[in-house]
C-alpha cells in the first residue's frame, strides 16, 4: 500500500471538499471516492475525519452567514402598508425567502413571526441567542469577557483578511475572545462596505 505525498493528500482533501460543498455529494459518496482513492487504510481513516470536521466548520460558517442575511431583513427591513381589494389599509412584515442556502427574495406578510423551514438554520439562530444571553450574564455583573462593545476597523479588516485565508469564524474567535456570530456579523458587514466602495 503506497503512502501519498502530502501534496497529493491536500489535493484530494480539497477534491473532496468541492464534492461536498459544491456539488452536494453526501459523505457516504465521498467516504467511497476515499477508499477508491487512498489505499493506505491509516490516510483514508485520517482523510475522513480531516474532511468531516473541515466539512462541519464550512457548513456553521454557511449557515452563520446565511442567519446573519435573514436576521438583517427582518430588523432592518421597514414594514409596508398595503390596500387589499375592499380599500382596507393593512400593514405586512418583510420575510426572507431561503432557497438553496442563499436569501433569494424578501416576501410581504400580514404577521411579523417568522418560520425559520430551515431546522440547521433554526439550531444556529438557538447558538446565536445562547451567546447572547452568556454575554449578556457577563456583562451584569459576573466577569466577561472585557470585550468592547464596538471593534476597530483594522480589527475587523484583519478577521476578514483571516476569513479570505481559510480560517473558520470558530477559530478566528477563539483566539480573539470574542464568539463567532460576531466575528461573522462585522465581516460581513466589513465586506459589504468594501464591496458598495
Amino acid at each position: 500500500m503506497a503512502k501519498l505525498s502530502r501534496l497529493e493528500v491536500m489535493d484530494l482533501k480539497n477534491r473532496y471538499l468541492s464534492k461536498l460543498r459544491d456539488n452536494n455529494i453526501p459523505m457516504d459518496q465521498v467516504k467511497h471516492y476515499i477508499s477508491r482513492d487512498i489505499t493506505d487504510s491509516k490516510q483514508a481513516e485520517k482523510m475522513i475525519k480531516e474532511l468531516d470536521k473541515e466539512f462541519t466548520k464550512i457548513k456553521e460558517d454557511d449557515l452563520d452567514l446565511l442567519l446573519f442575511d435573514v436576521l438583517e431583513i427582518l430588523q432592518e427591513t421597514p414594514a409596508q402598508w398595503t390596500v387589499d381589494k375592499d380599500n382596507n389599509i393593512y400593514t405586512v412584515y418583510p420575510h426572507p425567502v431561503v432557497s438553496n442556502g442563499r436569501v433569494t427574495g424578501v416576501e410581504y406578510k400580514t404577521h411579523k413571526s417568522y418560520y425559520f423551514e430551515d431546522t440547521e438554520l433554526f439550531d444556529r439562530y438557538i447558538v446565536l441567542q445562547n451567546d447572547i444571553a452568556k454575554a449578556s450574564k457577563k456583562k451584569n455583573g459576573s466577569g466577561g469577557r472585557g470585550r468592547p462593545s464596538k471593534f476597530s476597523a483594522e480589527q475587523v479588516a484583519e478577521w476578514a483578511k483571516l476569513k479570505d485565508q481559510g480560517y473558520s469564524y470558530k477559530t478566528i474567535a477563539e483566539s480573539n475572545d470574542v464568539y463567532a456570530t460576531t466575528i461573522g456579523s462585522y465581516v460581513r458587514k466589513y465586506k459589504k462596505k468594501q464591496q458598495a466602495g
